[in-house]
């Protein structure tokens, strides 16, 4: 019941402007630009201890509302050996198929453009090195070494 000193009107901005400024920013919380990888990163990270190799991320990039995701990590030379060979990647050469496949799925991730990588490695398809111990899947994978010495690991679950 509104207090009797207070118009009709006054009395839904007292009562309505709080619920509906809490029910936006609540939203603009569950939406915005942070980072939350919905489990992308520990189920990566999960699937290389299967094959004895230990990472350890920098930063996790993966947002809520996306199947898709890149983890930044330094490794060593023998990490990233271990990983071309454990997972079958394929060397991706400068100007192929696959470099263009790669540039479009990045693009489509993430606002920066990829460029100053100087070597990269993937694999596409739903490939069966991917098939996670959860029942989950992933539908491509690239290792991206970068001018500085950074490992991007690129990755995205697979639809349905």
């Amino acid at each position: 019941m509104p207090p009797a000193s207070a118009t009709p009107n006054t009395y839904e901005i007292m009562v309505r402007f709080p619920a509906s400024f809490l029910i936006c920013s609540s939203m603009l919380v569950s939406f915005s630009g942070c980072e939350s990888d919905r489990g992308l990163s520990k189920d990566v990270i999960r699937h290389f201890e299967t094959k004895g190799i230990q990472i350890e991320p920098l930063s996790v990039h993966a947002k809520a509302w996306s199947r898709s995701g890149h983890i930044i990590a330094k490794l060593s030379p023998d990490q990233l050996a271990k990983i071309v060979e454990a997972f079958r990647l394929a060397a991706i050469a400068p100007g192929s198929d696959e470099e263009l496949a790669l540039t479009l799925r990045w693009n489509s991730h993430s606002e920066t453009k990829l460029s100053g990588w100087v070597e990269a490695w993937g694999i596409s398809g739903r490939p069966k090195e991917f098939r996670l111990r959860n029942g989950g899947q992933l539908e491509y994978f690239y290792l991206i070494v970068t001018q500085d010495g950074r490992m991007y690991l690129f990755t995205e679950y697979a639809y349905g």
